[in-house]
Parts: C-alpha cells; sequence; structure tokens
C-alpha cells in the first residue's frame, strides 16, 4: 500500500469516528438505498484498488450520491410572481379593480409588458438547448445508476436474511 493510499484511508477513518457522528445528517445514497456510505465505500474501494483508481470510483459514486440528494430534495415551486421569468406567456386574464375606476395600474402594466416580451419568446428553441438534452441524458444515467445500486443493495439484504 502506497504512502498516499494509507493517508487517505487514515483520513476517512479520522472523518468517520470524529466528524461524521455529529455533522447531524447522513449519505444520501445510504439513505436512499440502504447500502454503504460514501466514506465506507471510499474506504473499502481504496484499499482494495489503491489511491487512484479509488479516489476515480469514488469520485463517480459522489457525483451519484449529489444527484440522489438533489432528486430527494427538489426545489419547491418558485413564487408565482415570478411565472414571467419562467417564461409562461399567457397574461392574466382579468384586470384588477379598485372599485374606484382605476383599474390599471403600474404593476399590472409591467407585468403585461413583461408578459408581452416573454410572449416573443415562446416556441423557440432555447439557446442552450443542447446543454440541456446533455444534462438531461447525463441526470438519466445517474438515476439508472442509482436504481442499479438500490437493486444490487436490495439483493444483498435479501441474500443475508436467508
Amino acid at each position: 500500500m502506497t504512502l498516499a493510499a494509507a493517508l487517505a484511508l487514515a483520513a476517512i477513518r479520522f472523518y468517520q469516528r470524529v466528524v461524521s457522528p455529529y455533522k447531524g445528517f447522513s449519505c444520501a445514497l445510504r439513505v436512499a438505498t440502504g447500502g454503504a456510505s460514501c466514506s465506507a465505500y471510499g474506504h473499502a474501494v481504496i484499499a482494495r484498488f489503491g489511491f487512484s483508481r479509488g479516489l476515480g470510483l469514488l469520485q463517480r459514486r459522489f457525483a451519484l450520491c449529489g444527484h440522489v440528494h438533489r432528486r430527494a430534495h427538489a426545489c419547491p415551486p418558485p413564487h408565482p410572481r415570478l411565472k414571467y421569468q419562467r417564461g409562461f406567456c399567457d397574461a392574466p386574464c382579468d384586470l384588477p379593480c379598485d372599485g374606484h375606476g382605476d383599474c390599471l395600474s403600474a404593476d399590472t402594466i409591467a407585468d403585461a409588458a413583461s408578459c408581452a416580451t416573454d410572449a416573443g419568446d415562446c416556441g423557440r428553441p432555447s439557446r442552450n438547448g443542447r446543454r440541456h438534452r446533455e444534462r438531461a441524458r447525463r441526470s438519466e444515467q445517474l438515476d439508472a445508476a442509482a436504481e442499479r445500486v438500490r437493486r444490487r443493495e436490495a439483493r444483498i439484504r435479501e441474500q443475508r436474511d436467508r
């Protein structure tokens, strides 16, 4: 075992024993699949495959864990007033009237102007279309990898329970 691998394993053990018990949350992939945490996985792959290959495998695991975390903690929908910034093009169908003949406020005019400018963008493909497709493909690949890990962990638990 190289010096770099020994130092990495010692750092992982220090993290597991000193830092992890007090941080207050767990590995997202461990929670989702019931398997080993990222630190336990990192310790195992560095011990088995060495420092450089182990770090490569651990980097893939961190990417998968981050993806599972983002899926599990999806952002709530933004405030309704921000829908015009998201690219929806339908203007409000009724104008607010306060009963004094003031049916058009500065807010309503600004919203209508914003909506009219957004309407020009409707139906046009995004400039980031290729990047969006690549990101979606990467997300699908990570979803598939997370599902494979979940199935493998379930098989291991099933064999252990027999």
